[in-house]
């Protein structure tokens, strides 16, 4: 969630998307994935880039953070704040207002324990720029985490469309018309862990999130607990393998700054 031009119109589709077992996949990867960094002492302040609906701020707070949520786009703030009047009193109280605004404007003296900045950078003309701006907010020690698209997952997705001119435009730029028609960056591995150590980080974790189970994509509500319990099972197995990691849909990165 880039620009409330981007997707402000659309905010109902990310809810939707999290509702079935694609999203289920994905939050429950990474929140297991962030969960030895959030449970230590040393991590306290998180700030949430494009947080969208809200559903990484709540799930945090619920652990004990102190979330500040930045979101430009004015429809997922209010989605936010509805998610947000729903939680206890005690974990709504660790959650600031949301601040409606493009990431690129906000500006804070603080620096934060984490920064999580989930399905962001992709969606930006220039990466990179994003990539920087989030890690100038992570104090010394600190950590970025990052989830963004794998290389393999989409290049798969444009050759299976047909589409040659797409098929050479990816080649050619690492970009394609992702399912909300929005032209998205996709990374490799390698490439994408040589630009955060460019940062002054260091990887502490590299996972791929939705390797294997990507064709199904049931309502959460109808697909039963242990069905779920099963794709997940496989998908945890499959996105610590590195040899399937380079083919998942999404790259999950948390890195420390030196």
């Amino acid at each position: 969630m880039a620009t409330a031009e981007s997707f402000d119109g659309i905010s109902n589709d990310f809810l939707n998307y999290s509702e079935h077992t694609r999203g289920a996949i994905r939050y429950t990867l990474a929140h297991e994935n962030l969960s030895p960094y959030i449970e230590s002492k040393n991590v306290r302040t998180v700030l949430d880039v494009c947080g969208g609906s809200g559903i990484d701020t709540a799930w945090l707070a619920s652990k004990g953070m102190l979330v500040t949520m930045v979101e430009p786009s004015l429809e997922q703030v209010n989605l936010a704040r509805n998610r947000f009047i729903a939680l206890e009193p005690g974990i709504r109280a660790r959650i600031t207002d949301p601040l409606q605004m493009n990431f690129t404007d906000y500006q804070t003296e603080r620096r934060f324990d984490l920064v999580t900045m989930h399905g962001v950078a992709m969606y930006q003309s220039e990466p990179s720029d994003y990539f920087k701006k989030a890690m100038s907010h992570v104090r010394s020690g600190g950590y970025l985490s990052v989830l963004e698209k794998g290389w393999g997952a989409a290049a798969e997705r444009v050759v299976a469309s047909g589409d040659i001119s797409a098929i050479e435009y990816f080649k050619n730029t690492g970009r394609f018309i992702n399912r909300h028609n929005r032209e998205v960056t996709a990374f490799k591995p390698d490439e994408l862990q040589d630009l955060l150590r460019s940062l002054g980080s260091e990887v502490t974790l590299l996972a791929g999130v939705r390797v294997v189970s990507d064709r199904i994509n049931e309502p959460v509500k109808d697909f039963g607990e242990r069905d779920l319990k099963v794709l997940l099972d496989i998908e945890r197995e499959a996105g610590k393998d590195p040899s399937c990691v380079g083919m998942a849909q999404m790259l999950h990165l948390i890195v420390r700054k030196n």
